[in-house]
């Protein structure tokens, strides 16, 4: 039996994350999949939580790997926030794996310093270039949580259903959305991004 280490049982949690979801992910399923009893993975890691924060790191790596190409300040959040969209999509419930997590090393924590490094060679406030950040991360991790549910049960959330559950009459304009609210996923995406890129541009003319 090869010796049990952080890294291998945070590479078994992807297998079981990939394969079965966040809910798939438990000490005893590690164990088994380790073959080790369950005590044993946590002398190298505390909790769940600690390997939940593991993995999110590894993914955020992935996150500083990606170049953000030269532009100016809106291209660098446009690109910012297409790949951390891109790096939680590439692993099943991604983004609510990542949601809430603790970046655990330098390379990933860091993984903020060129698009606060752009945005305040642009003009912004440190103060505002990271609630900038702050602000995009938290709405691509919540659309992304969105997109992946519904991707997850694709039958629930069909405009059809929808046409069905709503009362037309008392409920006209939110019966019309439907087709939009259950699709284009990246047309919707786009257009809460260009909504914060806007929302910035106005805030740093002020």
């Amino acid at each position: 039996m090869a010796k049990l280490t952080r890294d291998a049982i945070v590479e078994a949690a992807f297998d079981l994350l990939a394969e079965g979801g966040l809910a798939a992910i438990t000490a005893r399923a590690l164990a088994e999949r380790l073959g080790v009893r369950a005590g044993a993975l946590y002398y190298h890691l505390p909790d769940m939580a600690a390997l939940a924060d593991e993995m999110a790191t590894v993914m955020m790596r992935e996150m500083v790997r990606a170049e953000i190409p030269p532009g100016d300040w809106q291209d660098v959040v446009r690109a910012t926030a297409a790949h951390l969209r891109a790096v939680l999509l590439r692993y099943r419930d991604g983004a609510r794996l990542f949601s809430g997590t603790y970046l655990i090393d330098d390379e990933a924590i860091g993984s903020m310093e060129v698009p606060l490094t752009r945005l305040t060679d642009a003009g912004f406030a440190l103060i505002d270039a990271l609630r900038a950040m702050q602000t995009l991360t938290a709405f691509v991790t919540g659309s992304v949580i969105e997109e992946q549910h519904r991707a997850s049960a694709p039958e629930r959330y069909t405009a059809a259903r929808r046409h069905q559950r709503i009362d037309a009459e008392r409920f006209p304009l939110t019966d019309a959305v439907s087709e939009a609210f259950v699709g284009a996923p990246d047309e919707a995406f786009a257009w809460g991004v260009e909504t914060l890129v806007a929302g910035l541009a106005a805030r740093r003319a002020s």
